[in-house]
C-alpha cells in the first residue's frame, strides 16, 4: 500500500498596483506500507517558495522566484537541499504591450538535480541525473489580440 499526503500554504498581497509578493510552503509526506516484510519506507518533501513581480510603469516588468525543495527519506542517509532562483526582465513596446522583450535567467545558482528515489520490498534505489543548469534566455513576444484600434483602424474579433 502507498499513501500520499500532501499540504500547500500561501501568502499574497492584497493590493497589486506596482508590486506582487507571494511566499508559501508545502509539504508531501509517501508512506509505503508491505506486507511481506519490514522494508515499508517513508518520504518527505519541503518545499519552501517566493515569488515577486515588480512593475514601475507600463514598460517594465521585473519577476524573481525563489524555491527550496528537501527530500529527506528514511531509507536513505542523506537529506537533499535544492535551491532554484530565477529571474527576468521584461521591456514592453509598441501600444497595448503587443510587443516584448525579455530577458530571463533560470536556475542563478546552478543547484538543480534530477533525484529519483525508489524503495520496493527487496530493494531501494536512489538516482541522480543531471538536468539542464543555470542558463539564460532572451525571448521576443508579439501578441496580436491586443491591436489598438484608436489609431490603426484595425479591428480583431476573436471568439472561442
Amino acid at each position: 500500500e502507498s499513501f500520499t499526503h500532501e499540504a500547500r500554504l500561501s501568502f499574497e498581497n492584497r493590493k497589486k498596483d506596482k508590486v506582487q509578493i507571494s511566499v508559501g510552503s508545502a509539504a508531501s509526506l509517501t508512506n509505503n506500507l508491505y506486507s511481506i516484510d519490514n522494508n515499508s519506507a517513508v518520504y518527505y518533501t519541503l518545499t519552501y517558495f517566493s515569488d515577486i513581480n515588480i512593475q514601475p510603469n507600463d514598460k517594465w516588468s521585473f519577476i524573481a522566484s525563489a524555491e527550496i525543495n528537501s527530500y529527506y527519506s528514511q531509507s536513505f542517509k542523506n537529506q537533499d537541499l535544492i535551491p532554484l532562483i530565477n529571474a527576468e526582465l521584461t521591456r514592453y513596446f509598441l501600444t497595448s504591450k503587443r510587443l516584448s522583450v525579455s530577458i530571463q535567467a533560470y536556475d542563478i545558482l546552478n543547484q538543480n538535480t534530477g533525484i529519483e528515489r525508489v524503495s520496493e520490498l527487496n530493494y531501494i534505489r536512489e538516482t541522480t541525473s543531471d538536468v539542464i543548469g543555470r542558463y539564460i534566455l532572451i525571448a521576443a513576444k508579439f501578441r496580436l489580440n491586443k491591436a489598438d484600434t484608436k489609431s490603426s483602424g484595425i479591428q480583431l474579433d476573436i471568439r472561442k
